[in-house]
């Protein structure tokens, strides 16, 4: 009889690989209960999710070891080692079942001999014994469970018998003493009752006393009324004083008002002695209840600006008077307008008059009168009357489609110069609501600038007002500050590109020291230098409101730097400094460096494009150990290198507060990319990281992927313009597809990933919401690759 090769067995035989039909070494089974070798199984899954046997749909492609059909197969191959175990063949042997029979013709088959089958035949039954005794041995151990659980229920009901018990105990002591505390409250409640009708019985007496004396007073008093409105009705004032002092009150005082605009007689009177029955109104009304002088707190506007011919908004007074009031106006209303003299509220439209002398508008100053029969008030109103919009600033506006009720004014880029900025100045006169307006991109110099602040320093709602890329130049800078100055809702102000030195910016410091509003301030590229640095640090150390302030392109070296740094130790209100492409070098760096430790509020600053190196890197780098409001650094464009990167990872380590680092253009190779890496792996507050255009290659890159596994706070991570080839890239895919789903954003640009370009293609198909920038990478073109 042929043997059978050990490695090579018939098709259909149970230990054979349905897929290589080679003996199993790992079987492993699948969802359908089928069993093959792992390797094959693994990779007929890895294109397919279909049985190979059944050739239908599995539910999943998860394999699960065959542990028992491994033992078999190694049981068998132990056999097949033994030179005894191919004898000559016989034909005679004892079956004790079916069983027996089938394995006995297949041991037949391959030339087995007699005493393998008794082997066999002994080891099966040993293992049904054991499986005898585990039987046996399991229901032993359930029957003890059932009785536990008998047992248990038993306690369980006991313990509820004796908890009814104890809550009826309970219940029974919360009864008595609630009754104890019923008693004992109604006893008092009786004794405190008892104690109030004695007392009321005693007040009640004194009380009808007080009451018989009062309506023996009033029936007095009543006819002394009669006499008093008798006397007022006869518009007498010596009846009137006459009828009062026969009252027996001292002191009583009598006057006659005539106001201006009202043809009713109106007395006032007086006492200079408390009186409990006080002031009696006029106009036939007398009035028993006390009447206080009247209280004029001042206007909704009380500096409004009217134009001739224009119907106004009505403006309402703030008072309070509780007897017959009237208003007017010393020495009268203007022409046009009307003042209601119950209510006090100014209207009507006001028109213009020939004393103006030729001025296009007039200041009216009038002073407002309440007055009741205890006093009277006053309130100051400042208007400024303005003459008809002229036929030029109609024209300007209708050019320009503006209108002079709009909020916001957008003027940028209309190559407007100072000619045109005069007329634009007349037109704001009459905008009393602007709060926005955009000059950019015009040719506004420096008469153009003090016409503005002419027009806009009277403006009190102006909130941002943008003149970058003009040429204002220092005197025009100086006129607008000056107009600016304190009660204005300035807010925001962009002066950026205006030719401003030294001189423009003292002007806007000291502005800055008085204007308690302005929060941004825009100037970039005017020559600020030494000087001007100096000057803006200065007010910063005496302004609290400041929160942005950009001098980036101002020339701005170390020195001006330290100026700065130093105001920013004791400075609480700027959050935003924008220092970059100036000359700063790790001087100045330093000096920054040292105030972040001792500020407490500046959480943006950026440095990009001057002349940071490794050592002002470090002096930054240390200060983010301690400092807790940094969200955001910017130091790309500057020589970082090695030394810098470190320093900027041991920072990391430790930082829990920022959020973005920009560090490309930073001549950081693979070893400051691997001290990254590694100190990403314990931050969590990195979102941002900018590594492009250095010399990073597949080291640096692949400990960067490799630290994604831990970071899951990171979002963009930009690598491209590298040195990264395909093996680096490689890592991304990996790591982007099983163990990272934080990062939204990778940038790879212009690498040499040659085919990891299609991989990584095919991982943002599967990963929803990651986009990978593949641009310009060498190798195989990528179209339609996103552009981060």
């Amino acid at each position: 009889m042929e043997s059978v090769h050990p490695h090579s067995l018939p098709q259909g035989h149970p230990f054979a690989c349905p897929i290589s039909l080679d003996i199993m070494t790992d079987p492993v089974t699948t969802a359908d209960g089928q069993s093959y070798e792992r390797s094959a199984i693994e990779h007929w899954l890895r294109n397919r999710d279909t049985s190979p046997a059944t050739g239908a749909p599995l539910p999943n492609k998860t394999v699960t070891p065959n542990v028992a059909l491994r033992n078999s197969i190694q049981e068998w191959q132990d056999l097949q080692e033994q030179p005894q175990n191919r004898p000559q063949p016989i034909d005679l042997f004892v079956v004790r079942s079916t069983g027996e029979i089938f394995d006995a013709q297949y041991l037949f088959t391959n030339g087995y001999k007699l005493s393998d089958c008794d082997r066999l035949s002994d080891r099966a039954t040993l293992l049904r014994e054991e499986l005898r005794i585990v039987e046996e041995v399991t229901k032993n151990c359930i029957t003890q469970s059932l009785r536990n659980i008998d047992k248990m229920n038993d306690a369980r009901s006991s313990l509820e018998k004796n908890r009814s018990a104890v809550r009826m105990q309970v219940d029974c002591a919360m009864d008595a003493i609630r009754q104890q505390l019923v008693d004992a409250v109604d006893e008092r409640r009786r004794v405190l009752l008892a104690k109030v009708d004695e007392e009321a019985s005693t007040r009640n007496a004194v009380l009808i006393t007080q009451l018989e004396e009062l309506q023996s007073d009033h029936a007095t008093r009543v006819q002394k009324h009669k006499d008093i409105q008798k006397a007022l009705t006869q518009g007498d004032e010596e009846l009137v004083r006459s009828a009062a002092n026969s009252e027996l009150v001292d002191g009583l005082t009598v006057s006659r008002i005539h106001p201006v605009e009202c043809s009713e007689i109106v007395f006032s009177i007086g006492c200079t002695q408390p009186v409990d029955d006080a002031w009696f109104a006029v106009l036939g009304d007398i009035e028993r209840n006390a009447v206080d002088p009247p209280m004029l707190r001042g206007y909704a506007d009380e500096r409004p600006v009217y134009v001739a011919g224009d119907k106004i908004v009505p403006n309402i007074p703030t008072f309070s008077c509780n007897g017959a009031g009237v208003f007017w106006m010393e020495p009268g209303v203007p022409a046009g307008l009307v003042l209601d003299s119950s209510t006090g509220v100014l209207s009507g439209t006001p028109q213009w008059t020939s004393d103006a002398g030729g001025a296009d508008e007039i200041e009216l100053q009038r002073t407002v009168v309440l007055a009741n029969s205890a006093g009277m008030a006053t309130a100051e109103l400042n208007m400024t009357l303005q003459s008809a919009v002229s036929d030029a600033t109609s024209a300007f506006l209708q050019k320009h489609n503006l209108s002079i009720t709009e909020s916001k004014w957008d003027l940028a880029d209309r190559c407007l110069e100072d000619r045109q900025v005069s007329v634009l100045a007349s037109a704001l006169k009459y905008n009393h609501g602007l709060q926005t307006l955009h000059l950019g991109e015009n040719q506004i110099g420096i008469e153009g600038a003090k016409a503005l602040a002419r027009a806009l320093g009277r403006n009190l709602r102006l909130s941002v007002l943008s003149l970058d890329n003009n040429t204002i130049q220092d005197a025009g800078v100086a006129a607008l500050v000056k107009a600016f100055g304190i009660g204005n809702s300035l807010t925001t102000l962009t002066l950026d590109n205006n030719q401003i030195q030294s001189d423009g910016l003292k002007a806007v410091a000291a502005a800055l020291t008085t204007n308690l509003r302005v929060t941004t301030l825009m100037l970039r590229a005017n020559v600020v230098r030494h000087s001007g640095a100096a000057a803006l640090a200065d007010s910063l150390g005496r302004n609290l409101v400041l929160s942005t302030l950009v001098l980036c392109s101002c020339q701005v070296e170390d020195s001006g730097v330290s100026k700065l740094a130093k105001a920013l130790e004791t400075n609480t209100s700027l959050t935003t400094l924008n220092l970059d492409h100036n000359n700063v070098g790790d001087a100045g760096a330093t000096a920054l460096g040292h105030a972040l430790v001792k500020n407490s509020s500046l959480a943006v600053l950026l440095l990009a494009n001057n002349q940071l190196q490794a050592q002002g890197a470090t002096a930054l780098a240390q200060a983010l150990k301690t400092n807790a409001t940094l969200t955001k650094l910017g130091i790309q464009g500057n020589r970082i290198e090695h030394a810098g990167a470190e320093a900027l990872a041991e920072a990391l380590a430790v930082n829990h507060k920022l959020a973005t680092l920009y560090i490309h253009d930073g001549r950081v190779a693979d070893a400051g990319a691997i001290a990254l890496a590694k100190a990403l792996e314990s931050n969590d507050a990195l979102t941002t990281l900018t590594l492009q255009k250095n010399t990073i290659g597949n080291a640096g890159a692949s400990a960067l992927a490799e630290a994604l596994k831990q970071n899951t706070t990171l979002t963009t991570l930009f690598l491209g313009h590298n040195r990264i080839e395909g093996e680096g890239a490689e890592t991304f895919v990996t790591v982007l597809l099983k163990r990272n789903s934080s990062l939204s954003a990778l940038d790879l640009r212009s690498n040499h990933i040659g085919e990891s370009a299609k991989h990584l293609q095919q991982v943002v198909s599967i990963r929803k919401g990651l986009s990978v920038g593949l641009a310009a990478c060498h190798g195989v073109p990528v179209p339609g690759s996103p552009m981060l």
